[in-house]
Order: structure tokens, then sequence, then C-alpha cells
């Protein structure tokens, strides 16, 4: 089976064409901004905030752990350890996008990580480690 970005051929294809359109941001931003990843990471924050818009999280844990509910909603198929604290993501929805723009696409999903923290309230430290693993990526909270 071909993939794109993640996603079989023969997915919905509302997704494919977001995978394409994707695509496209990524290299605009890639070619276009100055500074890339500062951009990526800034667009991703924005769609973090909106994400969790109105989440409560009462401990920085019920945070870390929002953001692991909403990485599995968007497809990353995370795994993480009992705090929190260090999660594989072990797939990703734009994967053949990242590994041509790894740069934008992880950048936004780092982005997208510390802004769901940052609108929850929590220290939106966090670090992500792209293909870090052979089994995916390393989200460390």
């Amino acid at each position: 089976m071909t993939y794109l970005s993640g996603a079989p051929q023969d997915a919905d294809p509302r997704i494919r064409d977001y995978a394409y359109l994707a695509a496209a941001l990524a290299s605009v931003v890639a070619q276009r901004s100055p500074d890339p990843e500062l951009d990526a990471r800034v667009a991703g924050a924005e769609w973090g905030r909106g994400m969790v818009e109105g989440v409560v999280a009462d401990s920085a844990r019920e945070a870390r752990a929002e953001v692991v509910r909403l990485l599995d909603v968007l497809g990353f198929d995370p795994s993480g350890d009992s705090e929190v604290r260090s999660v594989l993501l072990r797939r990703c929805p734009l994967l053949d996008v990242a590994r041509e723009h790894p740069g934008v696409v992880c950048q936004v999903h780092l982005g997208l990580v510390r802004g769901a923290l940052q609108e929850m309230g929590h220290d939106p430290d966090a670090e992500l480690h792209p293909f870090a693993e052979p089994g995916g990526c390393r989200l460390r909270l």
C-alpha cells in the first residue's frame, strides 16, 4: 500500500487533500520565511491554543494528559509513561511531508503541544525529537 503523509491512498479524500495542503504550505514556509522553524512553531502554537480553548487542567500532569489525548485524536497514536513526561508518537498524520520538510512540519507539531499547554495555564516547556526512534518521534514534556 502506498502512503501519503501517513494516510493510506484509499483513505478519505478529504484527509489526502489536507495532506496536499500541508505539503504546499510547508514548502512555501520553508522557501519564503526568514525563520521557517520559528514561524512554524508560532503557527502550531495558535493551532494548539485553539484546539484546547476552554479546557481546564488542574495540574501539570492533567494538562500533559490532555495534550496526549489531543495528539491521539489528531492521529499521532501516542504512548506515554505514567507521568506523561515522555511520549512516543508512533504515527504522524503528515509523515511524508514531515520527511520532506521536518523543520516546518515537526515545528508546527511542537508549537501545537506548547500552545495547548500554555492555553491550559501550564508550563509550555516541551521538546520534540523527530524520528528519534525506529518506532516514531519522541515528545518530552
